[in-house]
């Protein structure tokens, strides 16, 4: 008879059930308060491009004007579908996200046990159900937006590359890069790190390694590739041309800060994990007292990276944490503002839990003496509550986005397709959820969709980009605070109202002030949303 402990599928089965419980409690307690929606505006970026896809066949925001304004076309793809067959589309795209996010807490599970493949499976599943509850993750599974998926893809081909199984590796990361271009770094890795090793070994590949590292990238990365030549001359999205300029909104609208985003993650990793990663509350907080599990977690690092060094460290685990790295690299060189790539640094969470997992089996394997042992569990307890009170704190936060969406974007798009001209053409930096609603020609003024709006940006001249689109109205993002530069002057629309147009105030849409304390960074930062007509001067 098969005990509990040797049972093979039982500690996969809890891995997976932490991580689909995560999402649903969240859903459960939040739905009745504040109803479902998604909680990011790019996810209804998505939406439209799929609606348009199911409706025209085509990747359109406005519907007759080409576009590769779009990451993930694969997602989109398959959002598409839900649009085809009438599905609702908040219902839809969180489902879709509640299991990739059970997906790739079994690629995380997966993954770490290939690191120490004749020890107790119960060490994958800690590392699992940690990684799980991170907040920043949950909220991942229920932002209708590609990012668990594409992370599983990633976690999926590291850990295929660790067993040998070259097709399922080559699959999963070509598989990525549609559904985030940086994806690339995946392919590029696994096909240098092939090159050297049939150069090394003198050898010839095999049918596998063809496959997964040739084969694989061509079927799914080639037309992704040609789309967007076609289409707007460079290989990739144009989304990569709209968030270069945000660095003008750290610290003064003239001064760029750069290596404070991302790359925290290597050089202040401590801080990186409490202010982002666990966030700041009371659970976490206490934690501190009893086990830091920082601490735990550069143990594991460093000790990882030694062993990598000295090419002592599973291949699979070698290889996630390399991608970790340049992919930081990646978001540290083209969004250089901390937070900015929040929700495209999961490769973070996964390689912090499963860090503290690794530092903590390397503490029991120094501690001999049996009373000692027990040091390393107790680390590994705090951390796991450590990461509730994180799940905790995120679940409000989470509840904050959908608010914040719903009461202000969403009611500002409803608005102006009840009261403005079917011609019209508005103007809008958030141009997910508004745009879906408002059913209007829109224009992007964070240059997502159009690559000439960058020098309008860089410029801070949009207000000459506006005119050059001929639009009729402007809704921006405001708010009055001495401690945050308003959306507005980074565009540089106060410097030219009157100069070059006139605003016509129409309607205001704002946050509830009665609401209780707002944790959320999104919403305290722009809690109105304004709509103008603008009137354009002579010249």
């Amino acid at each position: 008879m098969t005990t509990t402990t040797e049972n093979k599928k039982l500690p996969l089965a809890v891995a997976l059930a932490v991580g689909a419980l995560g999402p649903v409690i969240w859903l459960a307690t939040v739905i009745p308060g504040e109803g479902l929606n998604l909680p990011s505006d790019d996810a209804w970026i998505h939406q439209v491009f799929a609606r348009n896809l199911a409706r025209e066949g085509r990747y359109e925001y406005n519907p007759g004007e080409r576009s590769t304004g779009v990451t993930a076309p694969l997602w989109t793809m398959v959002l598409s579908e839900t649009h085809f067959l009438g599905l609702p589309p908040r219902a839809a795209a969180v489902t879709l996200t509640v299991g990739s996010h059970v997906l790739w807490v079994g690629a995380v599970y997966w993954l770490v046990l290939g690191i120490w493949p004749g020890r107790p499976r119960w060490w994958a599943t800690l590392a699992a159900c940690i990684f799980a509850l991170f907040g920043p993750v949950t909220w991942f599974s229920v932002s209708g937006m590609e990012t668990s998926l594409f992370f599983a893809m990633a976690t999926l081909a590291a850990a295929a590359f660790g067993r040998g199984r070259h097709a399922l590796a080559g699959f999963a990361a070509a598989a990525a890069v549609p559904l985030r271009p940086e994806g690339a770094l995946l392919v590029a890795m696994l096909f240098a790190w092939w090159v050297i090793t049939l150069i090394r070994e003198r050898r010839r590949a095999n049918a596998g390694e063809v496959v997964g590292y040739v084969a694989m990238p061509l079927l799914f990365n080639a037309p992704f590739v040609i789309q967007n030549w076609l289409v707007s001359g460079v290989p990739f999205p144009t989304t990569y041309f709209g968030r270069h300029w945000l660095y003008l909104g750290t610290v003064s609208p003239d001064t760029r800060i750069v290596w404070s985003g991302p790359l925290i993650l290597a050089f202040y990793w401590y801080r990186y994990i409490y202010v982002w990663m666990l966030g700041q509350n009371d659970l976490s907080n206490a934690m501190k007292i009893l086990s830091d599990p920082t601490v735990l977690s550069q143990i594991g690092l460093w000790a990882a990276v030694i062993q990598l060094v000295r090419r002592r460290l599973n291949a699979g685990f070698a290889f996630f944490i390399i991608w970790v790295v340049l992919h930081n690299v990646f978001y540290g060189l083209i969004l250089p503002n901390f937070g900015t790539a929040g929700r495209y640094e999961g490769c973070n969470f996964a390689l912090f839990a499963i860090a503290i997992v690794f530092g903590a089996h390397l503490i029991l394997t120094w501690v001999k003496e049996s009373p000692f042992k027990i040091i390393p569990y107790v680390f590994l307890a705090a951390a796991l509550v450590s990461a509730a009170g994180s799940y905790v704190h995120w679940r409000m936060m989470y509840s904050d986005n959908v608010h914040h969406i719903t009461t202000v974007h969403e009611a500002a798009g409803k608005w102006v397709a009840r009261n403005l001209p079917a011609d019209a053409r508005v103007a809008a930096f958030d141009i997910g959820v508004f745009g879906y609603y408002a059913g209007r020609y829109t224009i992007d003024v964070g240059g997502l969709l159009d690559r000439d709006a960058d020098k309008y940006l860089r410029t801070k001249t949009m207000s000459r980009y506006l005119k050059k689109k001929d639009a009729d109205y402007v809704v921006m993002m405001e708010i009055n605070s001495p401690d945050i530069i308003p959306l507005p002057e980074r565009l540089g629309f106060y410097r030219d109202e009157g100069k070059v147009f006139q605003l016509e105030f129409l309607k205001s849409w704002n946050l509830n002030p009665g609401r209780r304390r707002w944790i959320n960074v999104t919403a305290i930062a722009y809690p109105r949303l304004s709509i103008y007509k603008i009137h354009f001067l002579g010249g």
